[in-house]
């Protein structure tokens, strides 16, 4: 039997950790979008769905982007709306955030837990910078 390879992907922002959040906050919001569609689909009373998703996504009810729940016209936009209902502690669990320490040392945790391959999302900006940061800083603690 082939060995299984998981992928983990999410936005990564290297420095400041509040610019980090700022810039990568449209991650979680989109995330949660895609989890309410699973939550309507398998319940939210199932074992099926963990206690936090439906915590997380219960923020996003009610009034939000563009005046009632998620605007698919901001769909993944760095300002949008949509992150009404994302906390910045949120945005770190869903996001590599921090100094290029941190960076290692949370794709170290995704790769005991089975992580294969890491996908990094460049589209919060300073992309040609982010690269540059994981080419020098992160990426040679995995060689």
């Amino acid at each position: 039997m082939p060995a299984h390879r998981i992928l983990s992907c999410a936005p990564v922002w290297v420095g400041d950790q509040e610019q980090g959040v700022a810039q990568t906050k449209w991650f979680p919001a989109v995330v949660g979008n895609h989890v309410a569609d699973i939550v309507e689909k398998y319940g939210a009373d199932t074992e099926l769905v963990p206690a936090s998703l439906t915590a997380f996504i219960e923020r996003r009810r009610g009034v939000g982007a563009g005046g009632e729940g998620y605007d698919y016209r901001q769909h993944g936009e760095v300002e949008s709306d949509n992150t009404y209902f994302v906390s910045d502690e949120i945005t770190d669990s869903f996001c590599i955030l921090g100094p290029a320490e941190a960076h290692v040392e949370r794709l170290r945790q995704l790769e005991d837990v089975g992580v294969k391959q890491f996908t990094i999302y460049l589209t919060g900006g300073e992309e040609e910078r982010l690269l540059a940061e994981y080419a020098e800083h992160v990426l040679p603690a995995f060689c």
